[in-house]
């Protein structure tokens, strides 16, 4: 005999926002991925940061054409039926922003003649108030419905990026967006001065609010992209140059020193002999920058190289070679 199961909720809607283990909640749908692993999802937001000149805007020409074109471009695509691109810029003159979609017009192949509105919206809002760039934003996406929205300078939406209650409200609206629009809303905004940190208040809770932070490097010739911070499984990071044609190819990245996991275990552990994973794992954060996986990912490193292990009491602490009676100490 199966055990009854009693609805407590009745027909009102005091339950609206509860979530139950019973309910058939489908996965998010993925709007951009590289290979298998997901970038954007469709009824969430994410941000491209990187200082001043980094390149930020050549990435996002990177994007539309791997969401747009079939078989993608610099390793990501995108497997949707449906792909609407509209791209707001809030801080270059009309002829710059022309110049920037001429660019992905040259690399999707397309005639400039051609009108392709049903595929991707261009809008300049550089002279317009903060207030009326948001009401553009609010009612283009409404009428367009895009799939993909990217807003380049979206500082520029309110007037004071310190301001906490103002910038909340601006996060909440764009994911609000997203999910009622069913659309990926990614926002560019600019890191302080020789810094990782995205700028303001209002960079902070995109940073914390975003399926996916992407940070953006120039090194010399070269640009490199690597997840900041993200929900998902890490993406591979990869870098790009501008070519003689002026467009943003991939090129081979420079195999970079590896991490020295055992050095940061011992900076953590000169404070704590112990600790849960939860506190763990937020040190690795803070000393790393890195976000939630892929410090999970280097506990479990940490873990099956022997630099850390768990007691009994489920605590981690630092694996410390014992020394060995014979051995010849130095003093």
């Amino acid at each position: 005999m199966s055990e009854k199961v009693f609805d407590f909720r009745g027909d009102n809607n005091k339950y609206e926002f509860d979530v139950f283990a019973s309910e058939l909640i489908p996965d998010a749908i993925v709007a951009l991925q590289q290979g298998e692993t997901p970038i954007f999802s469709l009824g969430d937001v994410s941000t491209i940061t990187g200082m001043a000149k980094s390149r930020k805007t050549f990435l996002i020409t990177a994007i539309i054409v791997a969401f747009l074109k079939d078989g993608g471009f610099m390793e990501m695509n995108s497997d949707l039926d449906e792909k609407r691109v509209l791209l707001i810029d809030t801080e270059q003159s009309r002829a710059h922003v022309q110049r920037l979609m001429k660019r992905i017009f040259r690399m999707m192949g397309w005639d400039f003649a051609i009108e392709v509105k049903d595929k991707l919206r261009v809008l300049s809002l550089r002279e317009l108030t903060p207030d009326a760039r948001f009401k553009a934003l609010t009612e283009t996406i409404a009428d367009f419905k895009p799939t993909l929205v990217l807003v380049d300078g979206s500082a520029d939406l309110i007037d004071n990026t310190n301001d906490l209650t103002v910038s909340n409200a601006m996060v909440n609206e764009l994911m609000r967006l997203s999910s009622q629009h069913h659309c990926h809303i990614c926002s560019v905004v600019h890191t302080n001065p020789n810094s990782e940190k995205t700028r303001g208040h209002f960079g902070s809770e995109l940073q914390r609010k975003s399926e996916t932070v992407m940070l953006v490097a120039k090194e010399g010739d070269f640009t490199t992209v690597k997840p900041q911070f993200t929900r998902n499984i890490e993406f591979a990071p990869f870098s790009f140059r501008i070519n003689e044609k002026g467009l943003p190819e991939q090129v081979e990245m420079t195999v970079k020193k590896k991490e020295d996991l055992r050095g940061i275990y011992e900076e953590i552990y000169s404070y704590s002999t112990f600790l849960s994973y939860g506190d763990l794992r937020e040190k690795l954060m803070d000393v790393t920058g890195r976000g939630k996986t892929a410090c999970e990912n280097r506990i479990k490193t940490g873990l099956d190289d022997g630099l850390i292990y768990k007691d009994i009491d489920g605590n981690y602490r630092l694996y410390i070679e014992e020394v060995k009676e014979n051995m010849v100490l130095p003093f």
